[in-house]
């Protein structure tokens, strides 16, 4: 299995966050958080603001809203260059 780049774990904070991806790659994403501050900063940018965005809005949002900022998301990271 190749090695993962940054942009490789960018892509997956979102589902991160949620609780969405395996154990396995629970750990990876913690580890390579340890070690890399680029993807680090990202990572507690998008915490905060997904957490400013929950106390923002009284109700849940939509799964379509939810899979849309999900799919900007994934393609923000793959436009971004903090891998080494």
């Amino acid at each position: 299995m190749p090695m993962k780049k940054c942009r490789d774990f960018c892509e997956q904070f979102s589902d991160y966050l949620e609780g969405e991806i395996s154990i396995e790659e629970c750990r990876q994403i913690e580890e390579h958080l340890a070690a890399c501050s680029t993807c680090s900063v990202i990572y507690k940018s998008l915490k905060t603001a997904i957490e400013v965005s929950k106390l923002a809005l009284e109700d849940k949002i939509s799964d379509e809203v939810r899979d849309r900022l999900k799919t900007l998301l994934r393609q923000h990271c793959k436009d971004q260059e903090c891998q080494p």
